[in-house]
């Protein structure tokens, strides 16, 4: 397994949601010495994010990022990533070699109309269904636990 040098080039496309979702429940993803960052009464700020990098990047694959929270570590306010998928075992070795990420191997598939799926040993992790240029889409996530918007 051999992996580009840093930094990559990647390009593509993707999708990115951001969800109000409740502290206790986001909890389970962040570590402890993290505090979660609540903006409204007992919710936080998370995210998925899902790109395909194509036949232009450095390397090509799928990726699937989860971002649970806003953190605040001491004096710094970032976003937690908990869960990050990809299906090229060289994103994987680079993304914890390099980067120290906890990405993981995981299946994807693009639909032309308007869905995403990813799953890992048979396990469904992700659905999206979207339509391009619109403001809409459907979103189910389960990671060891549950994040459901």
């Amino acid at each position: 397994m051999t992996y580009p040098p840093a930094p990559w080039r990647l390009e593509g496309y993707g999708i990115q949601t951001l969800h109000w979702v409740d502290v206790k429940q986001a909890a389970a993803f962040v570590p402890s010495e993290l505090e979660i960052v609540s903006f409204l009464p007992g919710k936080t700020l998370a995210g998925i994010y899902v790109s395909a990098y194509e036949a232009d990047s450095l390397l090509q694959y799928n990726e699937l990022i989860v971002v649970p929270a806003v953190v605040r570590y001491q004096k710094h306010i970032g976003a937690w990533i908990s869960h990050i998928y990809v299906d090229n075992e060289d994103s994987v070795a680079g993304g914890r070699e390099i980067w120290g990420l906890p990405k993981e191997m995981a299946e994807f598939s693009w639909h032309h109309h308007g869905k995403v799926s990813v799953r890992q040993n048979q396990r469904e992790l992700c659905h999206i269904n979207y339509q391009k240029g619109m403001w809409s889409l459907s979103l189910i996530c389960h990671f060891r636990g549950s994040i459901r918007t």
